[in-house]
């Protein structure tokens, strides 16, 4: 389970953030990443949580 890549929008100049969606369940989390940004491991994190919870996990970016 990889995800899919989706921007949401803010209100920084530097435009919408992008980040990952994992899953299409009705009940969803956030998951955070480290001070060294979203990385491979914090989405497989994710897509481990989408999975045994079954949720929509959201991993944005926010160092873009």
């Amino acid at each position: 389970m990889s995800g899919d890549s989706v921007t949401f929008p803010s209100e920084n100049p530097l435009g919408d953030v992008p980040g990952v969606v994992i899953g299409k369940e009705s009940k969803g989390l956030i998951v955070l990443h480290e001070w060294w940004g979203k990385t491979q491991q914090i989405v497989k994190q994710g897509a481990e949580m989408a999975s045994q919870g079954n949720l929509t996990v959201l991993v944005p970016d926010l160092y873009w």
